[in-house]
């Protein structure tokens, strides 16, 4: 493995951790997210540090060079966290679409007990009609 790519790979991992250490310091990212973005920047920092690994894994898998291992590699996890994110978009979305549903469902009751306390003559009980103000 060439010395730029262990470079590039121990620059990558210490790039990752000074971001994951700001957005913790900085309340923007939970724990558990952050806990993956830690794990990369260890996989990467190992396989900077220990080329032979890449190596052996690409021998293993019959990848004829270590460093398509190591972006092989890179890019399987990249989209695991692309589908987990993705999921976990997905249902948010869902819960968005029914809370805004309950919302729409709340606000035209009340508009509808408004309109019923409006029609008895209800001013007197300290609503105010905006059509008279």
């Amino acid at each position: 493995m060439s010395y730029i790519l262990r470079i590039i790979l121990l620059l990558g991992a210490a790039l990752t951790a000074w971001m994951i250490v700001n957005k913790i310091r900085k309340s923007k990212m939970k724990m558990n997210d952050a806990i993956f973005w830690v794990i990369f920047g260890l996989i990467l920092l190992v396989l900077a540090i220990v080329p032979e690994l890449s190596y052996f894994m690409a021998n293993l898998f019959g990848i004829t060079s270590p460093a398509n291992f190591i972006f092989l590699a890179i890019i399987a996890l990249l989209c695991e966290k692309l589908l987990t994110v993705t999921i976990k978009l997905s249902q948010l979305e869902e819960k968005m679409e029914i809370m805004a549903a309950e919302i729409a469902i709340r606000t035209q009751k009340t508009e509808q007990k408004e309109q019923e306390l409006r029609n008895r003559g209800g001013n007197d009980e300290g609503i105010v009609d905006s059509d008279h103000v």
